[in-house]
């Protein structure tokens, strides 16, 4: 089934997390489960709007003053 699961802000592409008592059942231990790992891949869009162009150039700007 589906899950939620909260990413935590500027995680790396490529990062593993680990879902406990998500993954497949235990062998002949009924009502028990170990873990799901699940890799975060970020897709990013192939083309942009100019003005998504000039939001990211603006963004860009904001992280150059600090």
């Amino acid at each position: 089934g589906l899950i939620k699961v909260d990413i935590a802000k500027e995680s790396d592409n490529g990062s593993v997390l680990r879902l406990k008592g998500m993954g497949m059942p235990v062998y002949d231990k009924p009502g028990m489960f170990g873990d799901l790992y699940a890799k975060i891949k970020i897709i990013m869009p192939k083309s942009i709007s100019a003005k998504e162009t000039e939001l990211f150039k603006q963004l860009a700007g904001l992280r150059n003053k600090s």
